[in-house]
């Protein structure tokens, strides 16, 4: 044949060897003489036909980070990670960022990394930021006593102890304002009597039991006491104490 003749993808002539490029440009080598492109100008009396196929690249770049979650709070901002891309054919290829975190407000956002090589293969990992409302710092405790529901009590009792049995003076109750859970104990301070009344046998006489003021055993010590008793009763809890005055008349004469 005179002549060599060649389109987009045919090419006829006569060739000592047959290359492709790193940019799958058809290189022939005739008689020393490399012609690229298929821009063939000598006559050859041989024909060779043969079509060319550019090589397909239909792999995407790997990213160097996975798609993962962080999370913090309002106001702590996290440093962003560094993330590079390579591809096979096109080596290390760049990285489009799009963000729309922001880490002084509470919510979800995402930061995407994407990468697109020269054949157009694109891949992306996405990094999801969850930015949480910060903890609320519950205020100092306030190192307050239990509260009695009353300062003082006249339980306007008059009582007698003819049996020598225990007597019911009253019921305690404090509440503990800051903290209603507190257990609270209690005790008692002082006991305040007339000067006619034995001290130490009322100190011996009386008691808090379950929560109660008690008094007993007052008729074996002396039956001809009458006059008002006074007991301070302390009440504990965690916080601190308060005591109150419990009144209560006693006529035991006979």
């Amino acid at each position: 044949m005179d002549s060599v003749s060649s389109d987009d993808s045919v090419f006829t002539g006569e060739f000592d060897s047959l290359s492709y490029d790193t940019q799958y440009f058809l290189i022939a080598s005739v008689e020393g003489l490399n012609v690229v492109s298929g821009e063939f100008e000598k006559k050859f009396s041989e024909v060779l036909s043969f079509t060319t196929d550019k090589v397909s690249d239909t792999t995407a770049p790997v990213l160097s980070s996975t798609s993962q979650s962080f999370t913090t709070t309002v106001g702590t901002a996290l440093a962003f990670k560094n993330v590079t891309a390579n591809d096979a054919v096109d080596g290390v290829v760049s990285v489009v960022i799009t963000s729309n975190v922001n880490f002084n407000a509470v919510g979800t956002y995402t930061r995407t990394y994407t990468a697109t090589d020269n054949a157009g293969n694109s891949s992306s990992v996405t990094h999801t930021y969850v930015v949480n409302a910060a903890p609320v710092t519950p205020p100092p405790a306030v190192n307050s006593a239990p509260t009695w529901t009353a300062s003082s009590y006249n339980t306007g009792l008059t009582v007698r102890d003819l049996d020598n049995n225990s007597i019911t003076i009253k019921n305690l109750t404090a509440l503990s304002s800051d903290n209603e859970s507190d257990t609270i104990t209690y005790s008692i301070v002082s006991i305040s009597v007339p000067s006619s009344f034995d001290q130490n046998d009322w100190d011996n006489a009386t008691f808090i039991e379950s929560g109660v003021l008690k008094v007993k055993n007052l008729m074996a010590v002396n039956p001809h006491w009458d006059g008002t008793v006074t007991v301070t009763v302390k009440a504990t809890a965690t916080r601190g104490s308060n005591n109150t005055n419990i009144s209560f008349e006693y006529n035991d004469f006979q």
